[in-house]
């Protein structure tokens, strides 16, 4: 029975509706089913963005989500390896100068 048919069947209840097979699904006040401790079990995959999701839905994501933060920082070392090396070519710029103006203020 998908949540649609259930809450169909429970708009106009506050409290204690009669499900199918005999369980009793309760609303609270705020229109929350309160399934009162018990598991939902087999959850179908989620297709739209505010649908429940399943516990392999979620592992999926979280797989996705890390893989996306592993590629973000070996994107970000590999930047920082190019800025570093630029920051070193950068500095060996300023002491070549450094080192000529010395020599061109030298009293002779």
């Amino acid at each position: 029975m998908s949540v649609d048919v259930i809450w169909r069947a429970l708009k106009n209840e506050t409290s204690g509706a009669r499900g199918r097979q005999g369980i009793w699904l309760k609303l609270t006040s705020t229109r929350d089913f309160d399934l009162e401790g018990k598991k939902i079990c087999n959850l179908a995959k989620s297709s739209e963005p505010g649908d429940a999701v399943n516990q392999d839905r979620l592992a999926e994501a979280f797989e996705r989500t890390v893989w996306s933060l592993i590629d973000v920082k070996k994107y970000t070392e590999k930047e920082i390896s190019k800025l570093k090396k630029r920051v070193d070519q950068l500095q060996q710029t300023v002491d070549y100068i450094r080192n000529w103006k010395w020599i061109i203020n030298m009293q002779w």
